[in-house]
C-alpha cells in the first residue's frame, strides 16, 4: 500500500478558527456537563472532550495484551480510551503510523466527544471545502455527523454566538 505522507499546511486563519470554536464550546458547559451552541450539543466525560486534529484510524494495534484492546477504531473510542489514560491524548499522524501501525483514513479538525467516543466531526473551511472522497470515507466507517463551518465566519464574530452557521455534510 503506498500512501502520501501527511503534511500539515494550514493557514493561521484556519488554526485560529479551530481554537476559537473549541473555546466557545468550553464556555457553554451547563450544570449537567452538557456543552451546546444552538442545535450542536454533546456531553463529555472528559475535562473538555473537544479534540483538535483528530486522526480517524481503523485496526489500531496497541501494546496491550487484552483482546479488548486489539483492532480498535478511533471512531468507536477516543484515543485516550484506546490508551487507557483518559488524558485527552490525541496522536499525531506519525504516531498513528509508527506506534499504532495504522494510517489515518482522515484527520478531523475538531471532534466533540460524547461519553468516551467521538460524536460530532467539525471541519473548518478556510479556502477548500471538504472533499467528497473524505466524506465518503467517513461515511463508510460509520461517521454520522460531519459538519463544515467557515473559518472566516467564526473569526468575524465579536462574541460567542448563540447559534453556529454551518453546512451539514453527513
Amino acid at each position: 500500500m503506498t500512501t502520501t505522507p501527511f503534511v500539515e499546511n494550514e493557514s493561521y486563519m484556519h488554526k485560529m478558527a479551530k481554537e476559537v470554536l473549541k473555546k466557545w464550546f468550553e464556555e457553554t458547559v451547563e450544570d449537567d456537563g452538557y456543552m451546546r451552541i444552538g442545535d450542536i450539543g454533546f456531553r463529555s466525560n472528559r475535562k473538555s472532550g473537544i479534540f483538535l486534529e483528530y486522526p480517524i484510524c481503523t485496526n489500531i494495534t496497541t501494546s496491550a495484551t487484552c483482546p479488548f484492546y486489539q483492532n480498535l477504531n478511533s471512531w468507536e473510542r477516543n484515543w485516550d480510551e484506546i490508551e487507557g489514560e483518559f488524558t485527552e491524548y490525541v496522536p499525531t499522524y506519525d504516531e498513528c503510523v509508527e506506534v499504532y501501525k495504522s494510517y489515518p483514513i482522515a484527520i478531523i479538525d475538531v471532534v466533540c466527544s460524547h461519553k468516551g467516543s467521538p460524536h460530532i466531526c467539525i471541519e473548518i473551511c478556510h479556502k477548500n471545502s471538504v472533499s467528497q472522497t473524505k466524506i465518503n470515507k467517513l461515511k463508510e466507517i460509520g461517521v454520522d455527523c460531519l459538519i463544515e463551518i467557515d473559518a472566516e465566519w467564526i473569526l468575524q464574530q465579536t462574541k460567542r454566538p448563540s447559534k453556529l452557521k454551518y453546512t451539514k455534510l453527513i
